[in-house]
């Protein structure tokens, strides 16, 4: 499937395989995460997928074995983040791809947001893209190179009513996604 410009020449080319990759996919059980997931393997990728949600242990028999690998994983814990990206670079061998998808969100007006809810949109959000970026990153340098996608959302760029943290969380993921950009660029990142 190709989109076509109005003068009948390809603008964006959906054809593209990604058979023999390995891609590390955040919130991979369920929403935006799953359509990824399904994505890739349907791309032919081997997808290792990431999520808080016990549901990330049905994908290999909803997917294939063979092409997805489930971790349980709390993006907003360090140790386990690292625990997990060791893990999977170890089954795998190598991460070509990683697509930092996990997220919440909490709707309330800034004066009655609680701190917590605060607190958890902002690790998750926020916290865990670095914290994978970082672990994965790590990889892709000693490997020479890779891609990573960060999720965030016009949230990112415009004010929604009710949505101060997400709003606020999403605008710094698309910050630190510039600076790692240009950190990494080297590294073929």
């Amino acid at each position: 499937c190709s989109v076509m410009a109005d003068d009948d020449a390809p603008i964006l080319d959906l054809t593209f395989s990604l058979a023999g990759k390995t891609a590390l996919v955040t919130g991979a059980a369920a929403g935006i995460g799953r359509a990824i997931t399904d994505t890739f393997v349907a791309k032919g990728a081997h997808v290792l997928a990431f999520d808080v949600s016990d549901a990330v242990e049905a994908l290999p028999g909803e997917l294939g074995a063979d092409k997805v690998t489930p971790f349980k994983c709390d993006v907003t814990s360090k140790a386990a983040v690292d625990a997990a990206v060791a893990a999977a670079q170890a089954k795998a061998g190598r991460i070509d791809i990683l697509v930092n998808n996990a997220g919440v969100v909490h709707l309330d007006a800034a004066e009655d947001l609680s701190e917590e809810a605060w607190d958890k949109t902002m690790a998750v959000n926020l916290k865990g893209v670095f914290l994978v970026a970082q672990a994965v990153g790590r990889l892709m340098i000693a490997q020479g190179g890779g891609k990573i996608v960060n999720i965030a959302s016009q949230a990112g760029e415009i004010a929604i009513d009710k949505h101060v943290a997400y709003c606020s969380s999403k605008f710094a993921v698309i910050g630190m996604t510039k600076v790692l950009a240009v950190e990494w660029a080297k590294h073929g990142i």
